[in-house]
């Protein structure tokens, strides 16, 4: 008796059920894909922020790390010239060689000559 019991209480709800549900009802599988779209996004989101945190570390880092600007360069000055014939260069044109004297650290030696 348990049993006819049991199937008139199920023939009872599903009948209430189908006369009470109103249109737009979820159902398990509506549950489910819509669980999996959520979660989709979710991850998506997780991983598009962790990129950027990424991203913006490493600009951070090598924003900061970057050498101080050099320092600007002194112009070129004519590099001193060379004979290649074995004289040596006279004064400039401007000093006078009779008015030239020495400085006060040269110093002028004359040895005498070797006898024999």
């Amino acid at each position: 008796m348990p049993d006819d019991m049991g199937d008139e209480l199920r023939a009872l709800f599903t009948a209430a059920d189908a006369t009470y549900r109103p249109a737009g009802t979820t159902t398990a599988e509506s549950v489910i894909t819509r669980g999996r779209r959520v979660r989709a996004r979710r991850r998506t989101l997780a991983v598009t922020a962790s990129a950027a945190t990424v991203v913006l570390v490493l600009t951070g880092a090598v924003l900061l790390m970057r050498p101080d600007p050099a320092a600007p360069v002194p112009p070129a000055v004519p590099a001193p010239t060379s004979t290649t014939d074995g004289r040596v260069p006279g004064p400039p044109p401007s000093v006078d060689p009779s008015r030239a004297q020495p400085s006060a650290s040269v110093r002028t030696t004359v040895r005498p000559a070797p006898a024999g």
